[in-house]
């Protein structure tokens, strides 16, 4: 454009536009006939000029009018421009000059400077003034439409980089998100919808991406939860962010889910980004060690004060025993001392007992056939329980031996007889067991201070008022007890936890309210053959697998989990269950065969044989395994169990559990 209007004006031609941001002139363009000239004017104009500085390029740029100095006046010239500029006019032979604004729709987008220096070239008149105004236009519009099409191009490229940087971002998130071993799940806040979830959370819940895209989190949780996870929701507190919460499965299996969630706007709504993990088993451990630690504090201060309340009764039994031995019989207060010195006696019993409990009691085991120990107990257990309960002794032969001390073993089967006799105060039946087992891996791990390895069992089931699970908790305790004020010290079973403990075994229990309990007693069995007596281990099975269907039912959620792991590893079908109702529901809707129904005894609503006989109806070719807390031939010695029905005995191993399943399914 300057050249080709240097070339209207024969001379040369100086542009110089607005900055983007409105405050300076800058040199675009300069050409001129002569190049000596337009390397002198690009020197002049290098530096750019103040849009708010005085001078005709202002003017010209505020009034959008041209200005024309058709005769050159440099004496007058020198008195109104800077030195440089004046030397670079006179230096340039100027003679007439020309500024014309560039305006585009009323805005000023710069200017044109002309000038001619030449002798020969004409003064600029009016003629060449509407010239230049004409190609001003022109080249105003050119300069727009260019600057809009640089402009457009700018902010395309700046859009397309921002959409790459856009899309590398969401494809950076969505691995992240997908590839996650944590389950996560976007939801809007409003309406609870579930927006996406990953591969984790496919998998933690059981239903396909497609089903949790149609659902809402709240149908995540049991329904007798959904109403006050509704109410933490609603109320936007900061307690929604963290914390455990009930979860559940598509098959309706119900576990404990530690959620994290973060809030944040998306497309214009609220949305709710969750990372929520299983720590059903993490919780269940936590829950273990904080009872072996009270256990173990308990015991602590059990012994601590035992020790120091067995310096004071030894200062109490010692003077008593002085004034007996100075008091003549028949004096008044010799029964008095008589009764102090009883008492005493009698507390020291207890302080033994809390010794006992805090495992600081000394020992002197060796090994036992606990078979002989209740054969030798046999007379005594008997006159302790009564006529009105039936003692039924239910030794295995041979039976694996055991290294503790024998007095300590006979007071824990004192103190367990005892606790089932004042469990039945209107008689009832008592079962004595002995058995050799194996506890694996799986149930050690389960069960905290358990050795995996061969055990000899020990058994004492009663038929009396069980327990709830709040009494469960704490029998163990010591000075609990649920008896009347003045009937017990609450030291009996605590002894027994602690004598078991001493001597590297463990306890478990099962008891269900009005049903009855069962103690089981586990010693770890000797490695060798003592005494010329055979040290009887029984040695695993294979585990052989099946892909039968059985119907899984029982009322403890962690004990079914555990249950359907071991079968789906096995390769069986599982339909669960949580009762007899789901269970008649379940097998009323699958349209298949189901081989085996495996279920608890003692369970609400409808017992385990009761169900068995109801679905037998329907299902003649079922087979049915129960499994129970209490042994074999107690439970159906007890009458809650029929003989025709096979039997499985808690706690089950994986080896246990499989075998047994096996062999019912033949």
């Amino acid at each position: 454009m300057a050249r080709r209007l240097a070339e209207v004006v024969k001379d040369q031609c100086v542009v110089r536009l607005v900055s983007e941001d409105g405050t300076k002139f800058v040199l675009v363009a300069v050409h001129a006939l002569d190049e000596h000239i337009a390397q002198q004017s690009r020197a002049a104009f290098l530096e750019p000029l103040s849009v708010a500085e005085h001078s005709v390029s202002q003017r010209v740029h505020e009034t959008g009018e041209p200005f024309v100095v058709p005769k050159m006046d440099l004496a007058a010239l020198r008195e109104h421009t800077t030195p440089e500029y004046w030397e670079y006019t006179r230096n340039a032979g100027f003679h007439t000059f020309m500024m014309v604004p560039l305006r585009f729709r009323g805005r000023s987008l710069g200017h044109l400077l002309l000038t001619r220096y030449r002798p020969e070239s004409p003064a600029f008149d009016e003629h060449d003034r509407e010239l230049a105004c004409a190609l001003a236009d022109h080249a105003a519009i050119a300069i727009a439409n260019s600057r809009s099409y640089l402009a457009e191009r700018s902010a395309r490229a700046a859009a397309e980089k921002a959409n790459d940087e856009l899309q590398a971002s969401e494809a950076r998130y969505r691995l992240m998100f997908d590839a996650s071993p944590l389950p996560k799940w976007l939801y809007d806040l409003e309406s609870l919808r579930i927006l996406t979830v990953n591969d984790a959370a496919v998998r933690q819940y059981g239903y396909s991406r497609d089903e949790l895209l149609t659902m809402s989190v709240a149908d995540l949780r049991p329904p007798e939860d959904v109403a006050a996870f509704l109410e933490v929701v609603h109320s936007r507190l900061d307690s929604a962010k963290f914390g455990i919460w009930r979860h559940r499965r598509k098959n309706g299996e119900v576990f404990q889910a530690e959620v994290t969630v973060h809030t944040f706007a998306l497309a214009g709504r609220s949305c709710r980004l969750a990372v929520g993990r299983d720590v059903t088993e993490r919780l269940r451990l936590e829950e273990q060690l904080r009872q072996a630690q009270k256990m173990e504090a308990v015991g602590r201060l059990a012994g601590g004060v035992a020790h120091d309340f067995n310096n004071l009764l030894s200062v109490i039994l010692c003077y008593a025993d002085f004034l007996l031995g100075d008091m003549k019989p028949g004096e008044p207060m010799r029964d008095d001392v008589a009764e102090i010195r009883n008492a005493g006696t009698r507390a020291a019993g207890l302080t033994r007992q809390l010794l006992m409990f805090s495992r600081q009691q000394v020992l002197e085991p060796r090994v036992l056939d606990l078979n002989e120990v209740l054969t030798s107990m046999d007379k005594m257990l008997q006159r302790i329980l009564g006529a009105d309960v039936d003692l039924v002794s239910l030794p295995t032969r041979p039976l694996g031996r055991v290294r503790a001390d024998p007095t300590s073993i006979e007071q824990v089967i004192m103190n367990l007889v005892v606790n089932a006799r004042d469990a039945m105060p209107t008689g009832g039946k008592l079962t004595m067991e002995t058995g050799n087992v194996i506890l694996d891996e799986v149930y050690a791990a389960a069960h905290l201070g358990v050795k995996p390895g061969p055990h000899v069992m020990l058994a004492v089931s009663d038929t009396g008022t069980g327990m709830d699970d709040a009494t469960r908790a704490r029998i163990f305790e010591p000075f609990f007890t649920t008896k009347e004020t003045g009937k017990g010290t609450g030291l009996g079973l605590s002894t027994v936890f602690g004598i078991v403990q001493q001597s590297g075994g463990s306890v478990w229990v099962y008891s269900e309210l009005g049903q009855g309990t069962t103690f089981k007693v586990y010693l770890p069995q000797v490695d060798a053959d003592l005494d010329g007596i055979e040290n009887h281990v029984v040695e695993p099975r294979p585990v052989l697998r099946g892909s039968e269907t059985i119907l899984l039912v029982e009322d403890d959620d962690q004990l079914r989990a555990v249950a359907r792991g071991i079968l789906h590893r096995n390769g069986y079908h599982v339909i669960e269950a949580r009762n007899a109702g789901e269970a008649l529901l379940h097998s009323e809707q699958y349209p298949a065969k189901i081989h085996l129904l495996l279920s608890d005894v003692v369970m609400p609503q409808m017992s385990g044989p009761e169900l068995a006989k109801r679905l037998a109806a329907a299902r003649p070719d079922m087979k049915v395994l129960c499994m129970s807390g209490y042994t074999d031939d107690s439970i159906v010695r007890h009458g809650m169990l029929d003989a025709q029905f096979a039997y499985l005995q808690k706690p089950f191993t994986f080896q246990t559990l499989t075998t047994r399943v096996r062999e019912v399914l033949g």
